[in-house]
């Protein structure tokens, strides 16, 4: 019975895990719609801006970056430490936080 217990504790402990993976990973770079300059490491192709394997996250600059982020061409791109960014529209959505124009994910 004992070693059910404990099989099953690594078992939960192991799911739980699997599960807040995404939760704290880094945002990932995506091509982007192109609105001016693209940010540095990105590329031009059409009327994107695509990320290069040394790219970090980047989103739209609207007024200041937000926390973790700094200015590149006309976007914000994520520092090393940053969470997840998106534009601001009226309220940030449930789990995520106010920083200037954008909502950042909580951690």
């Amino acid at each position: 019975m004992r070693r059910f217990t404990l099989v099953f504790q690594l078992l939960a402990a192991w799911s739980i895990l699997l599960l807040a993976d995404p939760v704290w990973s880094d945002p990932k770079p995506h091509p982007m719609i192109k609105y001016g300059r693209c940010p540095s490491s990105y590329r031009v192709s059409g009327d994107y801006c695509v990320p290069s394997s040394r790219s970090a996250f980047a989103v739209e600059k609207r007024g200041r970056c937000p926390s973790g982020y700094f200015v590149s061409g006309d976007y914000c791109v994520a520092g090393s430490r940053a969470r997840m960014a998106i534009p601001k529209v009226g309220r940030c959505p449930s789990g995520w936080t106010v920083s200037g124009d954008y909502c950042l994910e909580r951690r």
